[in-house]
């Protein structure tokens, strides 16, 4: 037969929390603010980098190589939009 294993004797064990920081209606405000405002520039930067890239690549591909021909009556196909019609 087995003999039983004695038992440990037990513990104690007492939790402390810590007191939870409170935030003030000011610190609130302020740290709003800053979240917004880094938000602010981000938008700033990514808006300054996208029109720098499409700037960039106006430059090098013009729009009216894109242009559709015209399908107006008066406008024949093969001539360019702004001559004069006689």
């Amino acid at each position: 037969m087995q003999q039983a294993q004695p038992q440990p004797s037990p513990f104690i064990v007492t939790v402390i929390k810590e007191p939870a920081k409170e935030m003030s209606v000011p610190e609130l405000i302020i740290g709003s603010l800053g979240i917004a405002g880094s938000l602010l520039l981000l938008a700033l930067v990514c808006g300054a980098i996208a029109g720098v890239v499409l700037v960039v690549w106006n430059k090098f591909h013009p729009p009216a190589d894109r242009h559709l021909p015209s399908v107006s009556p008066q406008i024949p196909v093969g001539r360019p939009p702004n001559t004069p019609v006689r």
